[in-house]
C-alpha cells in the first residue's frame, strides 16, 4: 500500500521519498515490517505469537476479536468480558502474549512498524 501527495503517481518507486505519505514496502519510519493474525485458544495461557530478529523494540498495534463476537476491538477488554490475567510483551524477537481466556477463543490482529519504541 502506497500513499503520496497530490500530483505525484503512487505507482512511480522515483517519487521522491518527501513526497511519499507511506509506503507498507519502503523502509521508512511507518512501514509495516511484519503483520499476521493468530488465534489464542482457551488454555494456551502463553504463547510466543509472531517472531522476529531486529536490533530495536518495533511499535506495534493490536486488534482482538472475541470467539463470542463479530467485532474487532482495539483493545483487551476487562476481566467477565472474556479475558483475565493479561499481558502482551513485544521485544526485539517478536510478540509474546499471556491470557487466561472465559472464552473459547481470542483473535489477535497485529502489525509491527519500522518504528522504534524505548521501553
Amino acid at each position: 500500500m502506497r500513499f503520496v501527495q497530490p500530483g505525484y503517481d503512487a505507482d512511480d518507486m522515483a517519487t521522491p521519498p518527501n513526497k511519499v505519505i507511506f509506503d507498507s514496502d519502503d523502509i521508512g519510519t511507518l512501514s509495516v515490517i511484519a503483520h499476521g493474525i493468530y488465534r489464542f485458544n482457551n488454555g494456551d495461557n502463553t504463547k510466543k505469537i509472531a517472531s522476529w530478529s531486529l536490533d530495536f523494540i518495533p511499535l506495534c498495534t493490536f486488534q482482538f476479536r472475541l470467539s463470542n463476537g463479530p467485532q474487532w476491538r482495539p483493545f483487551i477488554v476487562p476481566a467477565g468480558a472474556g479475558y483475565v490475567n493479561q499481558r502482551l510483551t513485544v521485544s526485539q524477537t517478536g510478540i509474546t502474549i499471556t491470557l487466561a481466556l472465559s472464552v473459547s477463543y481470542v483473535d489477535i490482529a497485529w502489525q509491527a512498524y519500522r518504528l522504534a519504541v524505548t521501553p
